[in-house]
């Protein structure tokens, strides 16, 4: 087809196109319109070049994400930067020629370039370059000036204080004292320290820098109590600097000082209110002069509710309850009907020095909740059955009640002589069943669990020898109760026995009437 043919007359737009590229193909030894064409990466090579390339760069950015995730990678990078900004005062502070400013200069350098090294694993590690430069913008602005092109810029080595950021972090993960700080309410002292730290030091080494720098240490201290009393103040107390880089300085430790009056305040607050609270609720109560207590060992959705309803029982009414578990928070615990009756230790109940200083002695009776807070289900079970073990070395006369989320490990406390174990698991698992069998038998056993009329009888001379039977007319009767079981004096439970002869030392369970 020639290019006259494909533009005659009355021909339409589409059988202009395809005329125009048949010519095409047919020139170039292609196949007509619609066949299949080859790949233009693979007439010049490229494709398998491509595969392999980014292969290569899947391996690499593996090996940084293991690099990353090493410990030693966070510590050397704590390390280099500590050296960074203890370095920091006297390359600004020191003459331009002095020689130890030079050797300082010539080390800076040297941890920049360590730095830079670390940005780029970390950003082959990461493979988005967006969230990159949103995480890591400050650490490239301060990585600049070691470029001779950017000289200009060299104030923007003060922006290495924003590492102290990274440091803290990375302290926060790596160090178990600082998650234990943060983690029992030692956590905004810290952040206001830092604050402070690093508000005063970069007004110190801004004011220096813009206004006379390398003129001494005495400039660089003179700018330092400036800054710190600025700062405490909210108002510069010296005279305005001269520089437009001072200005900024100065209105930048004006504002910091505001933020730390707020937060200062903010935190005096709470803590005072704390105290207050603590003294008029829980400040008379000192672990080591109680007796007959409750200890409770862990903490978790359902300790609320159970502590509740044994606060409302008139055996346990009077009775003062102390509490141990790490946790920064109890959930719950100041809606209790008599939250003045309990005491908080934030401490590990595992462990033989934190019972004794709960006066696990003087226990009455001991309540160790399934705490998976620490871990895992298995986890908490293993903290239960290790805390059983010690009270019952410490005390073998306490009355000890455990809850357990696997009934795999029951057998474990029966060595500890715990006299009760609840079973979550299975304990949901019939109430289940029986709500799928019947949906007035869970509302029962639901209502009977919540109320308060479960008595137990002790089988006296007058019911001893009795068949079961009789003893359920005769109570009923004259008391107006409903037997429900009996209990022999081993623990065995035996529901509506019929016929069974009741034994003098055995215990009827029976509900009373509903108030």
């Amino acid at each position: 087809m020639s290019y006259a043919q494909a533009l005659q007359p009355g021909q339409g737009l589409a059988d202009l196109f395809k005329g125009l590229v048949e010519k095409l193909n047919d020139n170039h030894g292609r196949k007509p319109f619609g066949g299949t064409r080859a790949d233009p990466l693979q007439e010049i090579g490229l494709e398998g070049r491509i595969s392999g390339d980014m292969q290569s760069l899947s391996s690499l950015s593996r090996v940084c994400q293991r690099i990353q995730a090493h410990s030693a990678f966070d510590v050397s990078v704590a390390i280099l930067i500590v050296i960074n900004l203890a370095l920091l005062f006297p390359e600004i502070a020191l003459p331009r020629l002095d020689s130890t400013r030079l050797a300082i200069g010539v080390v800076q350098e040297t941890i920049t370039a360590l730095f830079c090294l670390e940005l780029a694993v970390r950003f082959l590690a990461m493979g988005k370059p967006r969230r990159f430069l949103r995480e890591y913008w400050i650490d490239i602005l301060a990585v600049v000036p070691v470029l001779r092109a950017f000289r200009i810029f060299r104030f923007l080595k003060l922006l290495r204080l924003f590492r102290l950021f990274r440091l803290v972090r990375i302290l926060g993960k790596r160090t178990r004292l600082t998650r234990r700080l943060f983690r029992y309410g030692g956590g905004e002292y810290i952040l206001l320290g830092f604050f402070l730290a690093f508000a005063v030091s970069l007004g110190a080494l801004g004011l220096t820098w813009f206004e006379s720098a390398h003129s001494g240490y005495s400039t660089i201290e003179n700018s330092f109590w400036s800054a710190l009393f600025s700062t405490v103040s909210a108002e510069y107390i010296t005279s305005y600097p001269q520089t437009l880089g001072g200005k900024v300085m100065v209105f930048l430790l004006e504002l910091a000082g505001l933020c730390l009056f707020a937060v200062l305040t903010g935190t005096a607050s709470v803590y005072l209110i704390e105290k207050l609270r603590e003294g008029t609720n829980m400040g008379s109560l000192y672990p080591e002069d109680l007796e007959g207590h409750v200890l409770v060992c862990g903490w978790n959705t359902g300790s609320a509710a159970t502590l509740a309803r044994l606060q409302r029982h008139p055996d346990f009414r009077e009775k003062a309850f102390v509490l141990i578990a790490e946790r920064e928070d109890f959930t719950g615990i100041r809606q209790l009907p008599l939250p003045d009756q309990v005491v908080c230790l934030r401490e590990d109940f595992t462990r033989a020095e934190v019972l004794r200083k709960a006066n696990v002695a003087q226990a009455a009776v001991a309540l160790l909740f399934c705490d998976n807070s620490r871990g895992s289900r298995q986890d908490a079970d293993a903290r239960t059955v290790l805390a059983a073990l010690t009270i019952d070395k410490l005390n073998p006369r306490v009355h000890t009640c455990a809850e357990l989320s696997n009934s795999g490990n029951e057998h474990h406390l029966s060595m500890a002589h715990v006299r009760e174990v609840v079973v979550t698991q299975d304990l949901s698992g019939h109430l289940l069943a029986q709500a799928a069998l019947n949906s007035s038998n869970a509302r029962l056993f639901h209502q009977l669990l919540k109320a308060d009329n479960i008595q137990a009888v002790a089988v006296d001379e007058k019911l001893a020898g009795k068949k079961f039977a009789e003893c359920v007319c005769e109570l009923a009767t004259s008391q107006g109760l409903i037997v429900l079981a009996v209990q022999e004096a081993a623990g065995e439970l035996h529901i509506n026995p019929g016929g069974r002869e009741v034994a003098a030392g055995e215990t009827l369970l029976c509900l009373s009437r509903f108030s």
